[in-house]
């Protein structure tokens, strides 16, 4: 059903292109995401890389000897009632830890912080912790999503140049596609 909604996003966008005022968004928005695959692919390799340090570290992993473990099992041992309403990722049980870890950075570098799963690291892994944080929001938060912006706006100003073109382009093409739908 999540395909077919994304189908249906693409096809309203490609159909959005037959009235002139809308024409140069369609378009703007197909040639920024076009010029932005290399930066998002090496983006997303960051995020996976940092995911993998933070599965190295245990962050908030239950199967790991130590603070989180013993508190977690405390927790299991309480009634309903007494339970705290959420632990450290719990929200990605059902997704698994690795999948978490990766939402968890992608998070980081967007600027959404949460430290509670730090709590539970010893000392040295705290530290650690630290240092790699910093350095997921350094690449990722500040310099990375800043050239994808220049890059955004990069693309921006060579469609914004060849407007007129572009939008005559794609009329031609959605005349191709009509006439070719008639044979």
């Amino acid at each position: 059903m999540a395909i077919i909604i994304i189908q249906m996003i693409y096809k309203t966008f490609f159909f959005l292109r037959i009235f002139e005022e809308l024409s140069y968004i369609v378009t703007m928005l197909s040639c920024v995401i076009y010029d932005l695959r290399i930066f998002l692919l090496f983006y997303f390799i960051m995020i996976i890389l940092f995911a993998q340090i933070l599965a190295v570290l245990g962050l908030a992993n239950i199967n790991i000897k130590g603070d989180f473990q013993d508190w977690a099992n405390e927790v299991d041992e309480l009634d309903d009632k007494d339970q705290p309403e959420d632990y450290p990722d719990e929200e990605y049980q059902l997704i698994g830890l690795w999948f978490g870890y990766i939402i968890t950075v992608l998070r980081m570098s967007l600027g959404d912080f949460d430290f509670m799963a730090s709590e539970f690291l010893g000392f040295g892994e705290n530290i650690v912790y630290w240092f790699v944080w910093f350095a997921i929001v350094l690449t990722n938060c500040v310099i990375f999503l800043n050239f994808i912006i220049a890059e955004a706006s990069n693309s921006y100003s060579k469609v914004m140049e060849r407007l007129t073109a572009n939008i005559n382009f794609e009329k031609s093409r959605m005349i191709r596609e009509a006439e070719g739908m008639f044979f």
